[in-house]
């Protein structure tokens, strides 16, 4: 499995980045950067957020997904210090960095049909159960 790092360091290189110019992008020094390269320190959810947007790639082209698992985890806990961490799934991982880069118009459309969806199921469960 490659390292969240590494993939860093692959994506920069591929865009024709060096380590200052991403740097200067992300308002950071060319130090940290490398330091996220090399592994000597991880970045938080928002910097990584920051990075991938940086690239121009979605946030789950540079972590694994055990990792989206627990920045996803991290990201509830920090929010939510009082409720334990909330299991999420890869699929919804993948769908929130989607839906993050949709019109408000194509938002909407998700809600609308995932609202949908909830609703079919519900009336295919009560029609299962009696």
């Amino acid at each position: 499995m490659i390292d969240v790092g590494k993939m860093i360091a692959k994506v920069r290189k591929d865009r024709g980045y060096s380590q200052q110019q991403l740097a200067d992008k992300l308002n950071l020094s060319k130090q940290a950067v490398s330091n996220y390269e090399t592994g000597k320190r991880e970045p938080d959810y928002v910097t990584l957020e920051a990075i991938a947007d940086a690239l121009n790639v979605p946030m789950t082209m540079l972590i694994s997904p055990e990792d989206q698992k627990r920045a996803l985890n991290e990201i509830y806990a920090s929010y939510q210090t009082k409720m334990p961490p909330v299991e999420i799934d890869t699929i919804e991982f993948a769908l929130s960095g989607e839906i993050r880069e949709l019109s408000e118009d194509g938002k909407m459309d998700v809600l609308q049909f995932a609202r949908f969806i909830r609703e079919k199921e519900a009336k295919e469960r009560a029609a299962h159960d009696d």
